[in-house]
């Protein structure tokens, strides 16, 4: 009987050894074997205390088989259901845990992305008006779209992500034309969370051991596509900041919110009769604006941040770069010549 207890004892603290393990020195390469017999899915959010339980199956096994051999000395012939027993232990139980996590890694997924997204901000990989503050640092102004709770757009969404078809898994990714991050609360009320990249009417996200799902969905092409249609549009915008170098450091406090009549002086400085065709010099010097970033030097430099009301449950941000020295702005490609100095005399 107190050889029993003595086995008893040595295999629980095998086991407890085994999970440490699982999760510190070999939770690594545990749990990428995990995530192989896993469907291409999203791993953002799955439990990791399998690889502490796999570990156990192992060193448990492996300490019951050493403990029948070497402490008590039983032969095989002796105390051969013992030592098939431990084998059998090791052989199956482990794949007994991969099945587990699989089936529970899925249930995990596929009732979180049943549920609406609570939550999207989609950001749009286009140019972006970066303040360089040092080599290593800087403020970047975007264009980037935020759907907000309880709106029939998130649901639309959510029911278009679950019509998503395979198309093909690669072994690369790529930022493509927007990244949509989504937010979930589960029916347990878990946050579960989902990155997709956007790249001309296909979906790619990163799974497991580095590969990339290509996802095919037309139904979410389309409303991705109208929601970037959107932020380019001048009159879904209700709100400016104006952003200089000087300021930046500051964090763009309330006083460089434009008031109201400002905002609607800029949008009148920025009608049909505005537009110009630039020289190549010009659109060459906001182009390097655009790539590598505003530095301390151009000072004749301004960027307004648009801002939409979050009245319809969106909120949208968009960016106009001004030169104070030419007298021209440029949004969305387009250039207008306009002078800003009544607004910009106010903040400086």
């Amino acid at each position: 009987m107190k050889r029993k207890i003595d086995k008893l004892i040595v295999l629980a603290a095998l086991s407890l050894l085994g999970y440490y393990l699982g999760l510190s020195i070999f939770r690594a390469p545990v749990h990428r074997l995990l995530l192989n017999v896993l469907p291409p899915m999203n791993t953002r959010h799955l439990p990791m205390y399998y690889s502490g339980i796999f570990s156990i199956v192992i060193v448990a096994s492996l300490g019951y088989l050493l403990y029948t051999g070497l402490l008590e000395r039983h032969s095989f012939k002796d105390c051969k259901t013992q030592y098939i027993g431990g084998v059998i232990s090791l052989l199956f139980l482990p794949i007994i845990v991969l099945g587990i996590f699989r089936i529970h890694a899925i249930g995990i997924v596929k009732s979180a992305e049943a549920t609406p997204p609570t939550g999207i901000i989609i950001a749009i990989h286009e140019a972006d008006a970066s303040f360089r503050i040092t080599e290593t640092s800087g403020i970047i102004y975007g264009k980037s779209i935020e759907l907000l709770e309880d709106t029939e757009i998130l649901i639309d969404i959510g029911n278009a992500i679950q019509e998503l078809k395979i198309d093909e898994v690669v072994n690369r990714n790529k930022s493509g034309d927007a990244t949509m991050w989504l937010t979930y609360a589960s029916q347990k009320n878990k946050w579960y969370s989902k990155i997709i990249n956007y790249d001309e009417g296909k979906f790619l996200e990163s799974t497991q051991n580095a590969n990339t799902v290509r996802y095919e969905g037309n139904l979410l092409a389309e409303i991705i596509d109208d929601q970037i249609l959107e932020v380019g549009e001048l009159d879904n915008f209700h709100q400016g900041r104006l952003i200089h170098m000087d300021w930046v450091e500051g964090g763009g406090k309330d006083e460089y919110n434009l008031s109201d009549e400002d905002y609607q002086l800029l949008i009148s400085l920025m009608m049909d009769n505005k537009l110009i065709t630039p020289e190549a010099s010009i659109v060459a010097l906001f182009n390097h604006l655009l790539t590598n970033g505003i530095t301390p030097q151009d000072n004749h430099i301004y960027v307004i941040q648009l801002l939409s009301d979050q009245s319809d449950g969106r909120r949208l941000q968009n960016f106009i770069i001004y030169d104070d020295k030419l007298k021209v702005l440029r949004f969305e490609g387009e250039f207008y010549s306009s002078d800003l100095e009544k607004i910009i005399e106010k903040y400086n």
